[in-house]
């Protein structure tokens, strides 16, 4: 389950349906507040739930092979994101919010027009589940991670793949640009993290997790620090200011 927040609403990915709240800020306000909306329609459970940049919408990941796009406060389905074979394993907005990208377990991942939910093009070329996918910061290209052990980086417009970040000994569980865009880090089920270089591809450095399985990475917005949350229980945070691209 993934939690997306956009100030001031919180959307949450739950089992067949998601739900968007809008957390009180008053003082002693009661726990538990109720949803504003619940978006109800998928026939399976949710992989994730994303608000769309200026909160107006939001996109939903489900195992029923499907995405679909919301308007966040009514709740109404606005597009439906089929046809796909298997589960859709994560979803995002581009940074204008025009654009929807899906990643599925059937191997493949998808641009959509995020306004009229017609599909724009696909991404091929994973040879397994596709795990996750996102933007880059200035939305130009899109990041792949997939259980074939890569993770892939692909023009946002053509939809053309630019760049395969191979060595990977595992499937790769998550993968996340840099703030700058410069840099892409991953996070792995061999038991590492590693930084690389998002325009040559080159490994920038590898991260140990003990022995632990990586699940999710996230570099910090100035690009200085990673963090890796693992299957042990366990968070690493390491510092990566001297692995920058040459």
């Amino acid at each position: 389950m993934t939690v997306r927040r956009y100030t001031p609403f919180v959307a949450i990915g739950c089992a067949v349906f998601a739900m968007v709240f809008a957390p009180s800020a008053r003082a002693g306000a009661p726990e538990g507040p109720s949803p504003s909306v619940v978006l109800k329609g998928h026939e399976a459970d949710l992989a994730g739930a994303e608000f769309s940049p200026d909160g107006s919408k939001v996109v939903t990941a489900s195992s029923d092979h499907t995405a679909r796009i919301w308007d966040a406060k009514t709740g109404t389905v606005l597009a439906i994101l089929g046809g796909h074979t298997e589960g859709v394993r994560s979803a995002a907005f581009s940074p204008d919010g025009k654009l929807a990208v899906i990643a599925t377990s059937d191997k493949s991942a998808r641009i959509w027009d995020a306004n009229t939910g017609a599909l724009i093009t696909p991404l091929a070329g994973h040879a397994r589940a596709v795990t996750q996918i996102s933007f880059s910061p200035d939305g130009g290209r899109i990041l792949t991670a997939a259980q074939d052990k890569t993770a892939r980086i692909w023009d946002a417009k053509t939809g053309a793949l630019l760049v395969t970040l191979t060595g990977h000994n595992r499937a790769v569980a998550s993968a996340q640009f840099s703030a700058d865009g410069k840099r892409v880090g991953t996070a792995l089920h061999d038991k590492t993290a590693r930084v690389w270089d998002a325009q040559t591809a080159a490994l920038l450095a590898t991260l140990p997790t003990d022995a632990s399985e990586a699940q999710t990475i996230a570099i910090n917005r100035d690009g200085t620090h990673v963090v890796v949350a693992c299957y042990d229980g366990a968070a690493r945070i390491w510092d990566i200011t001297a692995f920058k691209p040459r």
